[in-house]
């Protein structure tokens, strides 16, 4: 069975948790969703819930009523992220259909403590009934949770869309989407290169990762680290300051690139609070910001931690047909560019940080005018909300 592409990043981080546990006993919360399908009597129940010190999984679900009422559900997470406020706790979402049609798309909910979540589906008597959590249940003194209290509205499954969801249920002859799970190339300048990516990970033969000289702190939480190699492919080699941010804020990566003589001196960074500011002044060119504004200054305003809200929209790929809603925009704050050589030219292999985008690979070529070609373009393809 193919995982569940969002619940990797969760199973990953539950598995860092699971090791400081061990180190530390620590607790840790994870999420899943019952349906409990009564086919005799027409009723079905959809109730996500909370559990302590547990790793669950719910796959969707499929249930049959007795009048012919088909009923799929869908649980979704989101990543959770090793620092900031809340960043252990995954966003959650529910889909639903009936009879082929989505009712109910990616509805968030939450839920504060081990037990059932804020909200739960019902479907009775031809009627779909939301439900919010009207109190938190309790216990008895025993520790036997009491039945949670719900206020509930409700629509008449007829009044609610009938159109098939062709996505999720394709008549034959229809396009199908990818697995779940499975790695598609969007965009191959070169088949050949590119295919030599379909692990996901691992670069092709004959590459070389771009390894640091020098290394100093960021004042906040990363690193910069000295680089010496041809950045932009112009066939002389580069002198480049690399920022690798790992804040909540500022989760990416900044090439700050001199001529030899105008870097500045790697100091220190523990009274700064600004020091991309510092690098910024005297660098003669700063990626990926330069690939937004090609006037040469408004880069080095991006690359200020207060100002930094660049970014960089893929040219040869478009959303997947298989979602429109899923556009290649690339927030540079939570851009990755991990820089290789392959057969004597540069690339970059990129990733990102936000929740939305990190199914999205590509493979970046630097051109000696320090603007940027796209090789390579992969996703991870993503569940189907």
């Amino acid at each position: 069975m193919t995982a569940h592409p969002y619940r990797i990043f969760s199973v990953v981080a539950m598995l860092v948790l699971a090791t400081y546990q061990t180190e530390a006993r620590a607790d840790y919360m994870d999420y899943g969703f019952k349906v409990t399908c009564d086919a005799k009597n027409n009723k079905a129940e959809i109730v996500p819930y909370a559990v302590w010190n547990e790793q669950v999984y719910a796959p969707p679900k499929d249930c049959m009523l007795a009048n012919g009422t088909k009923i799929r559900a869908k649980m979704g997470l989101g990543p959770v992220f090793p620092y900031g406020m809340g960043g252990g706790d995954p966003a959650m979402w529910l889909s639903i259909w009936i009879n082929k049609a989505k009712v109910v798309s990616r509805y968030q909910y939450g839920c504060e403590d081990e037990g059932p979540c804020s909200v739960a589906f019902k479907v009775a008597k031809k009627r779909l009934y939301k439900c919010a959590l009207a109190s938190s249940p309790d216990t008895n003194g025993s520790g036997a949770a009491k039945k949670a209290a719900y206020k509930c509205t409700s629509k008449v499954i007829g009044k609610l869309t009938r159109t098939r969801d062709a996505i999720e249920y394709p008549l034959a002859g229809e396009r199908k989407r990818p697995s779940p799970g499975s790695f598609e190339t969007l965009f191959a300048r070169d088949v050949e290169f590119c295919r030599q990516f379909s692990s996901g990970t691992a670069l092709p033969e004959n590459s070389e990762e771009i390894s640091s000289s020098t290394s100093s702190a960021y004042e906040y939480s990363g690193s910069y680290n000295r680089l010496d190699f041809d950045i932009n492919n112009d066939g002389n080699n580069d002198t480049v300051l690399a920022l690798n941010s790992s804040t909540h804020y500022r989760d990416g990566d900044i090439y700050f690139i001199y001529a030899d003589s105008s870097v500045p001196a790697q100091e220190g960074q523990s009274k700064e609070t600004s020091s991309e500011s510092r690098y910024a002044k005297l660098a003669t060119h700063i990626l990926p910001h330069y690939w937004a504004d090609y006037t040469n200054t408004q880069e080095k305003l991006l690359a200020d931690k207060g100002d930094d809200d660049g970014a960089y929209e893929l040219k040869n790929s478009k959303a997947p047909w298989w979602d429109k809603n899923d556009i290649p925009v690339f927030r540079f704050r939570y851009w990755h560019l991990a820089p290789f050589r392959h057969f004597g030219t540069t690339y970059f292999r990129t990733s990102s940080m936000e929740a939305g985008l990190m199914h999205w690979s590509v493979v970046l070529r630097p051109e000696p005018d320090y603007k940027v070609t796209e090789e390579c373009v992969f996703q991870t393809v993503q569940e189907h909300y």
